[in-house]
């Protein structure tokens, strides 16, 4: 019989790796007829093939740049964050690193907000200088319209890492589309506001399977600043375009 078993009677208690199998494991092996024989795996060898298969664990850290000026039309794309912007950021980038939660890959709007925020960042933690980062303008194109961020991320994201080992990516971006990756991800309605990081958590065999249909992501935490003064701020933190039939992200 394969797998050089050791029968007993009809059953064998332990397997080693054979070529249908790499988890050492408790089996059955039973008599159907003459020398034909059925093999059962125990429950802890299907667990660790299901594990397998799943993948391994993702952290990803979706994150809407700090408050900027009020926008211009025609220069949407250059604004620059407030100083209480800086200070938002600032806070944030101390909270994901108290919370372990430090990307080792950064994938980043070429918007001037999200470029300053993430500079902002950087300057309170020395460890996110050291980060790859890649910026895209398309992420900037994206998030102004309905229900197409989530499978451009798909697609940037798989092509950047590839089969590169990265437990933890940060996303930075505008609304509406990072909203609406969130709230879809998380699998109800959330607000990301100005400066504001959620934490999600999922497995999958790559980051391209992760922002998948089948991947199912958990709402670890929703990082806010710790001082966000809101008196000199338009609403939504100062942010949002005026009313334009051409969508712009915010």
């Amino acid at each position: 019989m394969p797998g050089g078993l050791a029968l007993q009677g009809g059953r064998s208690s332990r397997c080693q790796p054979t070529f249908t199998s790499s988890w050492p494991c408790h089996i059955k092996t039973l008599p159907v007829r003459g020398s034909i024989w059925r093999t059962q795996r125990c429950r802890q060898c299907v667990v660790a093939a299901h594990s397998d298969d799943a993948g391994s664990v993702k952290r990803l850290v979706m994150m809407r740049h700090a408050d900027s000026e009020r926008p211009l039309l025609s220069q949407d794309h250059a604004r620059p964050i407030t100083e209480d912007g800086r200070e938002d950021a600032r806070s944030v980038a101390k909270k994901l690193q108290e919370r372990g939660w430090l990307p080792q890959l950064i994938m980043c709007s070429s918007a001037t907000r999200t470029l300053q925020t993430l500079e902002s960042m950087r300057d309170a933690v020395a460890a996110l200088g050291r980060v790859e980062v890649h910026s895209r303008g398309t992420l900037f194109t994206v998030a102004a319209l309905d229900g197409v961020t989530l499978q451009h991320l798909q697609e940037i994201v798989g092509d950047v890492v590839g089969q590169a080992q990265v437990a933890c990516l940060m996303c930075m971006g505008h609304n509406k589309g990072w909203e609406e990756v969130v709230s879809i991800l998380a699998g109800r309605q959330i607000k990301l506001g100005t400066s504001h990081a959620a934490l999600l958590e999922g497995r999958a065999p790559s980051w391209e399977d992760a922002f998948g249909p089948g991947t199912k992501w958990r709402l670890v935490d929703l990082i806010t600043p710790e001082v966000q003064q809101q008196g000199n701020r338009a609403p939504n933190g100062g942010s949002d375009p005026p009313a334009n039939p051409l969508p712009l992200p915010s």
